[in-house]
């Protein structure tokens, strides 16, 4: 066994971190295809949706 000392396991990190989390990018697409969908009859006719993720 060589004599370096042993060392606590580091998970790897990558060189460019994720700009969004996966949260938020399922978040923004559903965004997205609800304002495909959503077709307002008249100026008071609007739909909000909003999301509290579990991811943060």
């Amino acid at each position: 066994m060589p004599d370096e000392p042993i060392k606590p396991f580091e998970p790897e990190k990558s060189a460019t971190p994720p700009e969004k989390s996966v949260a938020d990018q399922l978040n923004e697409e559903f965004a997205q295809e609800a304002e495909k969908l959503a077709k307002p009859k008249g100026e008071d006719a609007h739909i909000r949706i909003e999301f509290n993720s579990p991811f943060g």
